[in-house]
């Protein structure tokens, strides 16, 4: 989800997670700010959030979730990693070469 408003393009990411011992649900909202006003056609705001405003908002996801089940006192899911070609930043079929 996100919105423009003058030098501000505001993103909400959520991460819902089903487990056997309970649904966590975990939003995060990232604020980016540019020098000036900017009008931005919806498409461009929609893959900006995608592209951008994902992985940076996704290790907060993952803590949030996690936190929670340690304070529920159950088992702490593992969201999984980011998979870079589902948010465009990999053309697909790419993959990624010499990580360990």
């Amino acid at each position: 989800m996100q919105r423009m408003e003058g030098t501000r393009l505001s993103v909400r990411t959520r991460a819902t997670v089903v487990t056997s011992e309970g649904r966590m649900v975990a939003d995060v909202a990232a604020v980016f700010r540019t020098p000036e006003p900017l009008s931005i056609p919806a498409p461009i705001a929609k893959h900006f959030a995608e592209v951008i405003a994902t992985p940076v908002t996704r290790p907060y996801l993952r803590e949030a979730i996690h936190q929670s089940a340690v304070r529920l006192g159950i088992a702490a899911p593992l969201l999984s990693v980011l998979d870079l070609e589902d948010v465009g930043l990999l053309p697909a079929g790419a993959g990624v070469t010499g990580l360990s």
